[in-house]
């Protein structure tokens, strides 16, 4: 009861503020219980419909943030306002890598049409959403096969030069192995016609196109930054930015760039 009252002071401060959009980070272990893996439980799926359905009485749309199997998106997404295509990544850059669109084209035919679309975020290019799951008796396939996603990962660090691999497990203090860390830009090897054509493919998929401020900026991995903290999220998304922007300012008149 305590937790419901604050999550209702929550919302009500939310309103008074005039937020329209809550973003539930990590919300598939937003309950616990002893002997499971605590991950999307039904007791899950009822908390978060019932979250969101007290947010809309605020006129507040529920945004949640799950990387899961992509029939688990499609099931979270009937009972939420937004959900992220966290799968729409890895698939533009398999379809770019080996022109083959079959899965992309695919994805985009059932994908929920209240997505927030990305193909970065802080956490980098994700390869989990894409997979099969084994969680369950039995498996479900995914929307790649096995070695297509080792076949992907594998041209992310060829095409990033070997950035993505030095900055991606525990070499990098980044144990999410469900996660490339590497910018967007350096995984299409730099090529600014195959950037173009990634971000074109996400603005016409279903939902809304969310541009995280690197690949806004079309920010590198900054492999010295790496090398001198050894972690691997932040040397991939700070002083690259800067950078760039100086260089890029550089070339441009003074009245032209922003300071």
């Amino acid at each position: 009861m305590e937790g419901e009252h604050y999550l209702q002071r929550i919302l009500t401060a939310f309103s008074d503020a005039g937020i329209t959009m809550a973003r539930l980070d990590a919300a598939g272990y937003a309950i616990k219980r002893a002997g499971t893996s605590c991950f999307m439980l039904s007791e899950t799926f009822d908390f978060i419909a019932d979250l969101t359905a007290r947010a809309r009485t605020f006129g507040i749309e529920i945004l949640v943030e799950i990387h899961s199997h992509y029939q688990q998106q499609i099931e979270i997404a009937r009972h939420v306002g937004r959900v992220y295509d966290f799968a729409l990544p890895p698939l533009v850059l398999h379809a770019l890598y080996q022109c083959d669109p079959r899965p992309l084209r695919h994805w985009l035919a059932i994908s929920p049409r209240n997505a927030v679309t990305v193909l970065d975020t802080h956490d980098g290019i994700g390869v989990h959403d894409v997979a099969a799951d084994r969680s369950g008796p039995v498996e479900r396939p995914g929307l790649l096969p096995p070695p297509a996603i080792d076949a992907l990962v594998e041209e992310i660090h060829r095409r990033s030069a070997g950035g993505s691999r030095k900055a991606t497990g525990a070499a990098a203090s980044n144990l999410d192995l469900y996660q490339v860390n590497c910018t967007y830009y350096d995984a299409v090897g730099g090529d600014d016609r195959d950037y173009l054509l990634a971000r074109a493919i996400q603005f016409f998929a279903p939902g809304i196109p969310q541009i995280y401020y690197v690949g806004l900026l079309a920010g590198r991995n900054d492999l010295d930054l790496l090398q001198r903290t050894g972690v691997g999220v932040t040397s991939i998304v700070t002083i690259t930015l800067r950078r760039n922007c100086r260089r890029r300012c550089a070339s441009r008149s003074s009245s032209s760039c922003a300071t």
